[in-house]
């Protein structure tokens, strides 16, 4: 079904319907080995259409970690749920999770980390969308920052964003 707009072009597959931003400015600690909500990192869209899809870009500007040969594991959630067909397939023992980083050496390093999924609601309900991250062994792991968290002029903070784009199909 293709949306008709005042200019009498229609929502063929593929155009962007809407786009929505959740944006974090800030240094987020977290140091749970459980999955954390990570602020700001979390955002509503309602399709237009049932059979959109929703395009998610996760960018986090950096992600650093206290320790070395510890990971951070990234998972995708809707509607407080983890969003299973974001993330690898049951294998042994493995954790599953969206995507993950591992930094070896551990505390001055951060890196940027980007991660792109395409989902598929089937229906014109509102849905929210959130980054969620639990660290290997309880270790700390900062956003926005490098792993040890010190705060000097050659040290960087940036921003990370979550977007959610709707694309008619």
């Amino acid at each position: 079904m293709a949306i008709n707009y005042g200019d009498g072009t229609t929502s063929n597959d593929g155009r962007i319907i809407q786009v929505k931003e959740g944006i974090n400015r800030t240094i987020t600690t977290v140091s749970s080995s459980s999955d954390t909500a990570i602020g700001g990192l979390s955002e509503g869209i309602t399709c237009s259409e049932a059979a959109s899809k929703v395009r998610i870009d996760i960018s986090l500007g950096m992600f650093g970690i206290s320790s070395a040969s510890y990971y951070a594991f990234f998972v995708i959630y809707k509607d407080g749920s983890a969003l299973i067909n974001s993330m690898g397939q049951t294998e042994g023992s493995r954790q599953r999770c969206s995507f993950a980083v591992r930094q070896n050496p551990g505390g001055h390093m951060g890196q940027a980390l980007y991660f792109t999924y395409i989902d598929t609601p089937g229906d014109t309900s509102s849905h929210t969308y959130d980054l969620r991250v639990s660290m290997e062994g309880g270790v700390t792991g900062r956003l926005n920052a490098t792993g040890n968290g010190n705060n000097q002029s050659n040290y960087p903070i940036t921003m990370s964003s979550i977007t959610l784009t709707e694309i008619a199909d």
